[in-house]
């Protein structure tokens, strides 16, 4: 069974690049765990938006990571269904 989740907006990119502070500004959830140092946000987060009950907007904080160029590349070695992306980034990561 298939839920409608809206859209979904992960927040990508290097560590320490102020992408935990983006999704505390946005969501207004002052628990959302934001630091100086590298590695303070450790696993994806996501926080749903939400209009008369139905999730109009997933946000997601995601760790940082260095080797995007290196993902993008394994991604595109094969092509995949959009509802099998989740899967096929979660096997580069090893999870």
């Amino acid at each position: 069974m298939q839920h409608d989740l809206g859209a979904n907006f992960c927040v990508v990119g290097h560590p320490n690049k102020g992408k935990s502070s983006i999704v505390a500004t946005l969501t207004e959830i002052d628990s959302v765990m934001i630091g100086p140092e590298s590695g303070t946000t450790q696993k994806a987060d996501a926080f749903h938006f939400k209009v008369d009950q139905k999730v109009v907007l997933t946000l997601t904080d995601t760790p940082g990571f260095q080797r995007a160029r290196e993902v993008l590349s394994w991604l595109q070695q094969s092509a995949v269904a959009p509802h099998e992306r989740p899967d096929r980034v979660r096997a580069f990561f090893g999870d």
